[in-house]
């Protein structure tokens, strides 16, 4: 699988941030999520675009990253309201 492309990296990020929301909403990383290569390749996306992505999901209390450790889907509760809007737009 090719990554994606296009001139508006932007655009690109935004993208790889709702598919990653809805993949983490539909609790596809309950055990856990794969290294940021495997889950670039995974979804088609530069790991650029998904490092920003993962920084505004950290930044709204949805994941949490602890080097060496992992990634980590952090409870809804916890999540900012802020990224309920990220679906809807």
């Amino acid at each position: 699988m090719t990554a994606k492309s296009g001139l508006d990296t932007k655009s690109l990020m935004y993208d790889c941030l709702r598919e990653l929301l809805k993949n983490i909403m539909r609790g596809d990383y309950r055990s856990g999520m794969p290294p940021q290569d495997t889950l670039a390749v995974q979804m088609g996306f530069h790991r650029s675009s998904l490092r920003e992505a993962i920084a505004v999901l950290r930044f709204c209390d949805v994941l949490e990253v602890k080097r060496r450790m992992g990634t980590t889907v952090m409870p809804r509760d916890r999540w900012k309201p802020v990224i309920f809007e990220v679906l809807e737009g």
